[in-house]
């Protein structure tokens, strides 16, 4: 195997153990999870710290989202069109929010967010059927992410991306 297969290998095994351990995962996990010795381990790699910077630059790569909303049939009905990018964004929310926490509060880099244009570009073809101008819509489908991936503790279940897209197209009025 050569050594970018190898460390691509050891990343994706190195992730769940970060997000259950943090930055409290030993060397011996590491390699026990990966059926590496510790020497081959740090020879990708360097040091403990440079693997732990390498997962969390893959985890936080945001291609992953850009590719899937991308993926999103832009002839869908406006209401299922909201649906796919509401599960798509708020399962990035989410993950991001899962590692942070798992990391002591480590969070992302900073990064332009091109999801902004990708969601403005698919809600475009819809315009006339919104209240509100398309950057607006991306904003409220963000604000409910995050409120789905930080839920209130209440006496209802958590809210999905279906209701969540049920209040953003409908409100809650009759």
């Amino acid at each position: 195997m050569d050594v970018e297969a190898r460390r691509d290998m050891i990343i994706g095994i190195v992730t769940p153990l970060l997000l259950e351990h943090g930055t409290a995962v030993t060397s011996r996990q590491i390699a026990e999870a990966t059926g590496l010795a510790e020497g081959t381990i740090f020879r990708a790699f360097g040091d403990k710290e440079s693997l732990i910077e390498a997962v969390l630059d893959r985890y936080y790569d945001p291609q992953t989202v850009y590719t899937a909303l991308r993926a999103i049939p832009a002839d869908l009905p406006l209401d299922e069109l909201v649906l796919c990018i509401l599960q798509v964004v708020t399962e990035r929310v989410r993950s991001v929010v899962r590692m942070v926490s798992a990391m002591g509060g480590r969070r992302p880099p900073e990064q332009e967010h091109q999801e902004q244009h990708i969601v403005e570009a698919l809600l475009e073809p819809h315009r006339e059927h919104l209240r509100v101008p398309p950057a607006r819509v991306v904003d409220l489908i963000r604000i409910m992410a995050f409120s789905a991936a930080f839920p209130a503790p209440t006496t209802v279940d958590p809210l999905t991306p279906v209701d969540l897209t049920d209040l953003l197209m409908n409100g809650v009025l009759r």
